[in-house]
């Protein structure tokens, strides 16, 4: 016999309010009301008759989608005006092409061996001109400079 007549929310344990719960091999008495309580607490658009925009949730206008485990209503009015808006032609604007970006090009007296130490710093080697070497710049970021440049600048 048991010893509590009430839940810890003081609804009654009749045969019609308790249910019996198994947990870990053991049975415990449950308050049907406190259950239902708490899924209209968990599930609060369970008990809602009209979606967000007014229609009416009923058999011709819901729609049940799925959702790994879960389903949820759709309304079916909000749904077909959703489709029609997306299945307007859009209106693509021209893109002007992107502009070609001007390489820098630097001219410079140095030796032969210098002309590894510019390669190094992101620099392509374009030819000679008689004493002067001309250099290229490859990357799209800002250009790295030899040390003796940065001095002089």
């Amino acid at each position: 016999m048991a010893l509590k007549t009430h839940c810890i929310h003081g609804h009654a344990y009749t045969e019609q309010n308790t249910y019996w719960k198994k947990i870990r091999g053991s049975l415990f008495r449950c308050c049907r009301t406190c259950k239902q309580d708490g899924e209209r607490r968990r599930y609060p658009s369970k008990d809602k008759t009209h979606c967000r925009r007014g229609h009416l949730y009923d058999e011709q206008n819901t729609f049940w989608k799925k959702y790994g485990v879960s389903r949820f209503r759709v309304c079916l009015a909000c749904k077909r005006e959703w489709d029609n808006r997306r299945a307007k032609p859009r209106v693509l604007k021209p893109v002007p092409a992107p502009k070609p970006k001007e390489k820098t090009r630097h001219i410079v007296s140095i030796t032969r061996a210098e002309v590894i130490d510019w390669y190094l710093l992101g620099w392509r080697f374009v030819g000679f001109q008689g004493d002067l070497c001309t250099f290229e710049w490859r990357n799209e970021r800002e250009p790295r400079w030899p040390a003796e440049m940065r001095r002089a600048a």
